[in-house]
């Protein structure tokens, strides 16, 4: 389908073999909103004039002696050390502690055993992808890649190295590190696709505590540390009998995504960062909405 303004579609993995079928192209509409939607949080920054005292004195032949005012104290607030206090993610599991597989059953021809091998594998695709050291601070793809099918992997990683990425994995900017683990809440689920293959819909919200570079007026209090990045994505496996061997495993789906408190502009080249207030224009830091996983994209202003 055409773009959409404000997102950007994955490219087709173009189909090919012989005497097998070739998974149907994946991801015709894999999607990235940005979204810089806050709410403000924090009191006036303004600070009461210190007025000056102008004390005359006469002094002998008439000499007048100006006491000077005293400068005006500044004080910072004062952050929790604990980037998740204060919001709804503090109770949220911690890394993979968050990507809590359902009980298998019977799909169409899948048996439960199949069905929960499938989800195993792609709850490992989402650790490479969205957890991983390696992947999120080093920028480390070979762990990701080597989870997906051998047929998606060549557009795929050229997508990494655009500003789609963030429709695939996490990536911090460079200048920023995560100073706990991520948290994440979500769930997974599991249909059957028009081919008979097993589709995996995973729907969950990542959030991102991180330290780097911000503006002085960017936010502050809580909720201002994090990163939100909210997946809605679809992986793919279809039966090895009916499609060609170097399809066979997990291939990425459609999907959707959406990102708060983030750098705009990094946000666009596929990577995250703080986002960064303009002097004057003081960001607000993320509504509790922006957590929930029940919220969809479309509920959340696009402003970037």
């Amino acid at each position: 389908m055409p773009a959409q303004q404000g997102f950007r579609t994955r490219r087709e993995i173009e189909s090919g073999g012989r005497g097998r079928r070739r998974a149907p192209s994946s991801l015709p509409g894999k999607s990235l909103f940005l979204t810089g939607l806050v709410v403000l949080l924090l009191m006036s920054a303004g600070m009461l004039a210190v007025r000056s005292l102008a004390v005359s004195i006469q002094n002998g032949g008439g000499d007048e002696v100006t006491q000077k005012p005293a400068p005006p104290v500044s004080v910072k607030p004062t952050e929790n050390p604990d980037p998740f206090a204060g919001t709804m993610a503090a109770e949220y599991p911690e890394g993979v502690a968050g990507i809590v597989l359902p009980p298998a059953k019977q799909v169409g021809p899948w048996t439960p055993a199949q069905v929960t091998d499938i989800m195993a594998k792609t709850k490992q695709t989402l650790v490479a992808a969205r957890l991983d050291p390696q992947m999120v601070e080093q920028g480390n793809a070979a762990g990701y890649l080597s989870t997906i099918s051998e047929g998606a992997r060549a557009t795929v990683s050229r997508s990494l190295q655009t500003g789609e990425a963030l429709g695939y994995v996490t990536q911090l900017s460079t200048g920023y590190t995560l100073i706990q683990q991520p948290r994440v809440k979500g769930s997974m689920t599991v249909s059957l696709g028009p081919k008979k293959e097993l589709v995996v819909g995973a729907d969950y919200v990542w959030i991102y505590p991180l330290d780097g570079p911000v503006g002085d007026d960017a936010p502050r209090g809580p909720g201002s540390k994090l990163v939100v990045v909210h997946t809605i994505e679809s992986y793919q496996w279809f039966a090895s009998k009916s499609v060609a061997p170097k399809d066979t495993g997990l291939r990425p789906g459609a999907g959707k995504l959406y990102t708060v408190n983030m750098d705009c502009d990094l946000a666009k080249s596929g990577k995250l960062g703080l986002q960064r207030a303009a002097p004057g224009n003081p960001q607000n830091v993320p509504d509790a909405k922006a957590y929930d996983p029940a919220t969809r994209p479309e509920e959340l202003p696009q402003t970037c």
